[in-house]
């Protein structure tokens, strides 16, 4: 198993997402669609590297299900190096930053017409989202989960490719 491959690119990952978000938020759009867009693409670009190398490391050889932990392992390690970022950014860097997102969202639904009962429900869930139990426990859910899909979808070209290759 090539589990320091996993942990190396989990790192590297969750340090380019700090990074990016950081960048996003200096330019003044660390709550904009660009954010989900970037955090894809940073999946993509690391789950691609780390199974370039544990294919080459395989002699060209790659299984699903062990491209599919080594994802696992690598995103729900950059998963909690981001929250732990997160966390230290809303509780000590920028306290009001989840009050302030919450009130720009209100504003933005309510001026596209979002009924009052929807717009408590989102934010409610927003600012819950935020609460330090929340953030390493069900987020990993939320956010992890479609991260780890995005990187299963990324094996499977590898894994297919050594199949037309063979």
């Amino acid at each position: 198993m090539y589990i320091k491959t996993a942990l190396k690119s989990g790192l590297c990952l969750g340090i380019a997402q700090v990074v990016g978000t950081q960048i996003l938020t200096w330019m003044g759009l660390g709550t904009s669609n660009w954010f989900p867009i970037l955090m894809n693409i940073l999946v993509i670009v690391f789950i691609t590297l780390m199974l370039k190398q544990i294919k080459k490391a395989q002699g060209g050889k790659l299984k699903f299900l062990k491209a599919l932990l080594h994802i696992v392992i690598a995103i729900v390690l950059a998963f909690y190096i981001f929250q732990l970022y997160m966390f230290i950014y809303i509780n000590y860097i920028d306290p009001q930053w989840v009050e302030n997102t919450a009130s720009s969202w209100s504003q933005t639904m309510a001026d596209n017409g979002v009924e009052q009962v929807d717009i408590d429900k989102r934010i409610d869930f927003f600012k819950n989202s935020y609460k330090p139990l929340s953030m390493f426990t069900i987020q990993v859910l939320n956010y992890g989960v479609p991260q780890i899909v995005v990187g299963a979808i990324v094996s499977l070209f590898f894994v297919l490719g050594k199949k037309k290759n063979s």
